[in-house]
């Protein structure tokens, strides 16, 4: 096991305006997932369910407000300590790929000082062969090196996007956290990157976070799957069973939405809208748009039931049946 998640809440003050008191905002609630070596895990949901987050917490840039975040059985992150700001050695191991690769690249610098950069802070190049080292990291996601001296501006949006995997791969990272990387691409180059992420995946022995809300991306790409909703863990298992076998009705909601030429029955249309993230729910979160709600689910909160490695938080885990 190379990460381990234990409980972890992130929350967010909002900002105190005039007359009116500051509130809190219930990003992630309770999470705890385990990243087994040289895994695709994903992370999927739909906006605002607290992927983002997730990834953001456990790669130190967001502190939580409870739990704690284990990178090979060393505690990293708790509310009141985070290893990963103060060490850098181990801050080289777990890297983030963003969403736009364009406001994530300064506009100022080049090709070379944005890869470069941090191999010169971490002491991973010096001012002799660092420029080497950005060619040959260039030449890893397969881009010309007579790019080198040009701005993010002057690239295309899926070169951008092999700008920042070759960023975050320059560091000899052990963990890679890919937050929704081709969503902002064309489907031509959506296939090439993820192409692209297997290569490096098999040559460098990455452990992979896939934070997407493409399930039928998921249902290729990774071993194992989370679903979120609200900030908390509606589903967790192998990707093959919860494909095969969804045990939340949020689950099969989505499944239902993948597009599909030989489609027997209509998509379930959730309706209603997502929780609100400033307050704290003790009864189901999913309760106001589930079509198989009880007076049971307004009453209290189900617990994550494990069945046989396969985690569902409903108390109609059988409605499948």
């Amino acid at each position: 096991m190379v990460l381990k998640i234990n409980q972890l809440s992130t929350f967010y003050k909002s900002e105190k305006k005039l007359f009116t008191k500051p509130s809190w905002n219930y990003a992630i609630k309770d999470v705890s997932l385990e990243l087994q070596e040289g895994e695709v895990f994903a992370i999927v949901g739909e906006s605002g369910c607290g992927k983002s987050t997730l990834g953001n917490t456990i790669a130190g840039l967001i502190s939580p407000f409870s739990g704690s975040i284990e990178y090979r059985n060393e505690e990293i992150i708790t509310p009141t300590k985070n290893v990963l700001k103060t060490n850098k050695q181990l801050r080289r191991k777990i890297q983030v790929i963003f969403q736009d690769p364009y406001s994530s690249l300064n506009p100022k610098h080049t090709i070379k000082r944005i890869i470069g950069s941090p191999l010169l802070i971490h002491k991973l190049a010096n001012s002799k062969n660092y420029k080497e080292k950005v060619e040959y990291y260039l030449s890893l996601v397969h881009l010309d090196k007579n790019l080198i001296d040009r701005k993010p501006s002057e690239l295309s949006g899926g070169q951008r996007q092999r700008v920042g995997i070759a960023k975050a791969i320059a560091l000899e990272p052990e963990i890679l956290i890919c937050d929704e990387i081709t969503s902002a691409l064309d489907v031509s180059v959506q296939a090439f990157i993820i192409d692209l992420l297997f290569e490096l995946k098999q040559k460098l022995n990455l452990t992979i976070l896939f934070i997407t809300h493409d399930l039928s991306l998921v249902r290729h790409i990774s071993s194992k799957v989370c679903v979120m909703y609200g900030g908390e863990i509606m589903e967790l298992g192998n990707t093959k069973d919860i494909f095969s076998n969804p045990k939340h009705p949020y689950t099969k909601a989505l499944l239902s939405a993948i597009p599909t030429l030989n489609r027997k029955k209509k998509p379930y249309i959730l309706k209603g809208e997502p929780p609100k993230t400033n307050q704290l729910y003790h009864h189901c979160i999913f309760y106001e748009r589930c079509p198989i709600r009880e007076d049971r689910c307004k009453l209290e909160k189900p617990p994550l039931y494990n069945l046989n490695n396969h985690y569902t938080k409903c108390f109609f885990y059988d409605f499948n049946k």
